[in-house]
């Protein structure tokens, strides 16, 4: 019994080394000029653009451009684009071999002319000095930025998403310690590339097929040794995910779940299965012992919920019940992990904005 509780306290130390090097996107006094693209893939985004648009319009520091990339939507997406001032470029024909946000990412990096490529999801919203924070930070050619915005929760569902963007983070390998040669993956909802870089690494046409497509493209940079610095956005850049509802919550962490994961080698994702695992046993472990094992347990539940708590608060507004109750966050990620298992060993295809993916 003394080898699994030893074994748990190991491994819930694993959740500091992982995000030891979580970090904000500094604020600097000195702003550097940088020509800046900002390209956003939308597919009926007209609710998201009236937010993002005109923040983009009152940054401290202009962008070069705005381009709005319209994926054939069915709303009025071009419209509002256009209303705010933004260069918009739309889909006609959409090749099978492409994903939309890929498609969408390329066509907006050959039509934009700064050396600098922004590209934001259509959900974030960015503070008025994000630009200049971006330009403080001193972008140099061979490397990229990648900003994971700050999670804003609204209503008590979206607390679901704790664990996900926890893993999500793990993952990648952004801010795990010691500091890795090569972190694996980017953050999708904003990555700023050089535009010699970006035609380097292939732009998006390299990953022209992939759901996790940020994972795929970071793996390109490690292969031509392009460095890469990973912010977190709060204070700076925020975003609200599944805002209508349950439902898109699923449909969304299930289509790039097993993706995802397939991606992360598989001693990186052990190291978090163990996490994950050790997690879960203080929780069973309160359940099936006696004293003195039930103060062990207890102890270390609570070391798991206050762990899990604070590093959730990094990356969004996650409630303190979510810490405490973390085990109904790891009953939910089981759910999702069991649904896109059996839709993969089905044949399912999962249906997102009114289109199917692979």
């Amino acid at each position: 019994m003394i080898f699994f509780y030893l074994s748990a306290g190991i491994f819930y130390s694993l959740g500091w080394i992982l995000f030891f090097r979580g970090r904000y996107l500094p604020s600097s006094p000195h702003q550097n000029q940088v020509e800046i693209s900002i390209i956003v893939p939308a597919r009926n985004e007209q609710d998201n653009l009236q937010k993002l648009l005109p923040r983009l319009n009152e940054q401290e520091s202009k962008p070069a451009e705005i381009i709005v990339v319209d994926d054939q939507s069915t709303d009025q997406t071009a419209s509002i684009a256009k209303k705010h001032s933004a260069t918009v470029l739309q889909l006609f024909e959409h090749p099978k071999t492409w994903l939309g946000k890929t498609l969408a990412c390329q066509r907006g990096a050959e039509a934009s002319k700064g050396q600098w490529l922004l590209f934001l999801d259509a959900d974030v919203q960015p503070e008025k000095d994000f630009l200049t924070r971006i330009a403080g930070c001193d972008p140099k050619p061979g490397t990229v930025l990648g900003i994971m915005p700050f999670h804003n929760i609204c209503k008590t569902y979206e607390n679901a998403s704790l664990l996900f963007q926890l893993i999500t983070v793990f993952s990648t390998r952004a801010f795990s310690w010691p500091k890795p040669s090569q972190a694996l993956g980017m953050f999708g909802q904003c990555m700023l590339i050089h535009r010699e870089d970006y035609q380097k690494i292939g732009g998006h046409e390299a990953v022209k097929s992939q759901v996790v497509e940020n994972f795929s493209l970071g793996q390109k940079m490690n292969q031509l040794g392009i460095e890469k610095q990973y912010y977190l956005g709060k204070g700076s850049l925020s975003m609200r995910m599944f805002p209508t509802g349950l439902a898109d919550l699923i449909r969304g962490w299930s289509k790039t779940f097993l993706k995802g994961s397939s991606l992360v080698p598989t001693a990186w994702m052990t190291l978090i299965s163990l996490w994950i695992s050790s997690a879960m046993f203080t929780f069973f472990s309160l359940l099936g012992t006696e004293e003195p094992w039930r103060t062990y347990s207890m102890m270390l539940y609570l070391l798991f919920a206050f762990q899990i708590w604070w590093l959730g608060r990094r990356l969004g507004k996650f409630s303190l019940l979510g810490g405490i109750f973390f085990p109904l966050h790891f009953c939910f990620y089981n759910v999702i992990f069991f649904r896109s298992l059996w839709k993969k060993c089905t044949g399912q295809k999962e249906h997102w904005k009114g289109r199917e993916l692979d």
